[in-house]
């Protein structure tokens, strides 16, 4: 079950939360509001990370690996948390949730 706090981080808008954390440009891909960019947790060497409108994304590089989800997967495998709830605290207080 999702805990409360998880359900508010969850609504951090990815596009952002990417931008404060990465130092990359986002750039515009296809007619639906889709992002891409370099992805930071392989070598990559064109932007293979894709990030949609409904505050998702997806590493088409990382595939074998399955990285894609919400900001707490995003952040859990960036910052290297073990638990989701981990990712969950670090977001919450990073932009101050309760």
């Amino acid at each position: 079950m999702i805990s409360d706090l998880e359900k508010k981080v969850r609504k951090l808008d990815i596009r952002q939360l990417i931008k404060d954390h990465l130092n990359i440009e986002l750039e515009p891909v296809g007619k639906k509001g889709q992002l891409k960019c370099l992805c930071p947790i392989h070598n990559d060497t064109k932007p293979s990370l894709y990030i949609r409108s409904n505050n998702t994304f997806n590493c088409f590089g990382c595939k074998e690996k399955k990285f894609g989800g919400n900001v707490v997967d995003f952040i859990k495998r960036l910052k290297n948390f073990e638990t989701r709830e981990d990712a969950v605290l670090y977001l919450s207080e990073k932009y101050n949730i309760k």
